[in-house]
């Protein structure tokens, strides 16, 4: 029974409408509707494709503003990286300058150092010359007025030996009564040895 009921519901679907005066009254009210054989050429698939390309157009545009955003975002990146490197790049090379003339500086330093010390070497050298010099100077004076007075001394000496042997002979002739030795008296032979 279920069968039959569903075999009369079936063909009473697809049998044709009843006539009725309704229908045919609103018929002539609604646009004619051309004759095709074209499944897919009508308004309705005509309408269906522009809102399919329509809403392919809308996809492919949220598509292209997400790419671009992606690529933006890409971009910026690389950009930070970029900087980021860039800004430890100079910072070595302000850390190698900054090195560099930290190590001129030194050098400088020690060679003014080795300056300084060679000016005070030459100068304690110099020193010691003018030292060397004055302590000769010094000594030849000294040697000087040592044999000066030696000189002096001698001469005082020999002035006293002089001044005793005039007061010896002066003494010794006045107080013996004998007259002084005289000269030495010439041999005959002292004339024949000159030959």
């Amino acid at each position: 029974m279920m069968e039959q009921r569903e075999m009369s519901q079936r063909t009473d679907t697809y049998a044709p409408l009843p006539s009725s005066q309704f229908i045919e009254s609103h018929v002539e009210n609604l646009d004619p509707v051309p004759s095709t054989t074209k499944t897919n050429g009508g308004s309705l698939q005509r309408k269906l494709d522009a809102m399919k390309q329509m809403k392919m157009k809308a996809v492919e545009g949220k598509r292209e503003v997400a790419d671009q955003a992606k690529f933006d975002a890409a971009m910026k990146d690389l950009e930070e990286i970029e900087a980021r490197r860039k800004e430890e790049l100079e910072k070595k090379a302000a850390a190698i300058q900054e090195k560099k003339v930290v190590a001129a500086e030194k050098k400088k330093i020690a060679a003014e150092a080795r300056q300084v010390t060679a000016a005070e070497r030459q100068k304690i050298a110099e020193e010691k010359k003018i030292a060397a010099a004055a302590e000769k100077r010094r000594l030849a004076e000294e040697k000087k007025k040592e044999a000066a007075e030696k000189k002096k001394s001698a001469m005082e000496r020999k002035e006293a030996a002089q001044a005793a042997a005039s007061a010896r002979r002066a003494a010794g002739a006045g107080t013996s009564g004998r007259a002084a030795k005289k000269g030495r008296k010439d041999s005959m032979f002292d004339y024949l040895a000159g030959f």
